[in-house]
């Protein structure tokens, strides 16, 4: 089977998040790798991904404070319950290779069959990546190659956002 594959054009980051929302309703279970440079919109992408579960929840102004980036800890897992599950939003910036991945064991989180949402895959080997549940995709943001008259912040800066659905269960 062919991997599907979709290339947009993202003017700001109230769009990024109505994708992420859209994106969040038809990938249910699996792991997305998220791909890019620093603030290019992994973060941002993430947040639009998980707003649709949170506003779901009877606590969901409690949840949305802490809807960053988990940076320090390296997973935060988001528990929706038994109807919709449970999404781990990983930040692996901070991991400096495979061994440092399993010595912090965080291979114990990776192995739940639950939705993945991976910022900075390329820290680590593809042998761990192969182990995230299926199906797999990634989702590469990008800066348009020319961009004349950048505005000055980054929440109205044009992104291409390419995503590709891989492995399949």
């Amino acid at each position: 089977m062919n991997p599907l594959n979709l290339q947009i054009i993202v003017e700001n980051e109230a769009e990024m998040q109505i994708f992420a929302r859209k994106l969040a309703k038809t990938f249910s279970k699996g792991t997305i790798f998220l791909k890019g440079g620093l603030g290019i919109g992994k973060t941002t992408f993430c947040r639009g991904f998980l707003a649709d579960f949170l506003e779901k929840q009877p606590k969901s102004s409690e949840f949305r404070e802490f809807l960053g980036s988990p940076t320090y800890n390296y997973v935060q897992s988001y528990d929706f319950g038994e109807k919709t599950g449970s999404i781990h939003h990983w930040d692996l910036y901070r991991i400096e290779n495979a061994a440092d991945f399993v010595a912090k064991g965080l291979s114990d989180v990776q192995n739940e069959p639950k939705t993945h949402l991976v910022e900075w895959p390329a820290r680590v080997s593809g042998a761990i990546l192969a182990n995230f549940p299926l199906p797999h995709a990634v989702l590469t943001i990008s800066k348009p190659e020319k961009q004349e008259n950048e505005p000055k912040t980054t929440e109205n800066i044009p992104r291409v956002v390419h995503f590709s659905l891989l492995g399949q269960k």
